[in-house]
């Protein structure tokens, strides 16, 4: 006899009326028979259609105007009692493995302190430097410490216990609950066969520093845990580098050039570290991304430091 399972979707929205649609009808032909749910949108005041577009597709909508991202999935899970709460966030298309494997992933995690689910991927027909080389390779990571909130999966019963996400961050905060849930014995796992489509993934330079400065602000909340970051510190080393790199170039030419190789260096270890899996090219490719991704990440610290107190 089948076993039921039940959980609802949670998708924070914020002016997202090209999207919701597609995402929620993703949902709706993509969750198995053997698996009761709901779709909750919490939207965050949107000025357009956003709200009215997931009601007409069937979802169950929440206002909330003045809320983080972390607090408008906290308001959403609140209104869920199933057994998990899977959530998504507003431009993301479920898969065909997605459909096939939910079931017996859900199943086995039922009773177990565990938070899964994938690293997002580019649409197939993706053509990107960012997409093809940067993001698509961070999907096909295997081992992960981390799962993000844009495709993370928890039961509710150990999101409840875990207290949620951290309502007072402003971005970071699926890193965080993944920190928490491994210092209270909890497991993270990346389940590639529960694959996912992102289709708002950056697709220039500016779009794509613009997201490294946005997500780069949890970093620095509070500030005076920003130095335990591995990110954090080789920021401020691409930094010091560039500074010695300037001020040395009138008065020491030969120190600006180690200062510059020094630069080189910190990119191509970046790329070997976080992309090990990936072939050779993508390495070189994607040491070149990391410097518009570091200058993303130094752009983060005075939004940081003008991000209101919570």
């Amino acid at each position: 006899m089948t076993e039921w399972i039940s959980c609802d979707f949670i998708i924070p929205a914020f002016n997202e009326e090209s999207s919701i649609g597609i995402t929620i009808e993703s949902i709706f032909s993509s969750v198995p028979e053997d698996i009761r749910y709901s779709v909750i949108v919490v939207d965050n005041g949107s000025s357009d259609r956003t709200p009215a577009l997931a009601q007409e597709y069937g979802a169950k909508v929440i206002v909330a105007p003045v809320a983080t991202i972390g607090e408008l999935r906290n308001i959403g899970a609140a209104e869920s009692s199933a057994d998990f709460l899977v959530f998504l966030d507003a431009d993301i298309s479920l898969s065909a493995q997605w459909q096939n494997h939910i079931y017996a992933a859900l199943l086995k995690i039922k009773n177990q302190k565990c938070i899964i689910g994938s690293h997002v991927t580019p649409p197939e027909d993706a053509v990107s430097i960012f997409e093809k080389y940067w993001f698509n390779s961070i999907a096909q990571e295997t081992g992960s410490v981390h799962i993000g909130s844009a495709h993370m999966i928890i039961s509710r019963a150990w999101f409840n216990e875990l207290g949620g996400f951290d309502k007072t961050l402003t971005t970071g905060e699926d890193y965080d609950i993944c920190r928490r849930a491994l210092l209270r014995g909890g497991t993270i796992a990346n389940i590639q066969e529960l694959k996912v489509f992102h289709r708002g993934f950056p697709t220039t330079v500016s779009t794509f520093i613009r997201r490294e400065a946005w997500h780069g602000i949890g970093d620095w909340q509070p500030a005076t845990n920003a130095l335990r970051s591995k990110v954090v510190v080789a920021s401020l080393l691409f930094l010091l580098f560039h500074a010695v790199a300037v001020a040395a170039l009138f008065f020491k030419p030969e120190v600006s050039v180690i200062a510059s190789l020094s630069i080189v260096a910190l990119l191509l270890v970046s790329s070997v570290v976080k992309f090990s899996h990936a072939g050779a090219v993508t390495i070189l490719v994607n040491s070149g991304i990391l410097y518009l991704y570091y200058i993303g990440r130094l752009l983060s610290i005075p939004l940081a430091m003008s991000a209101p107190e919570k």
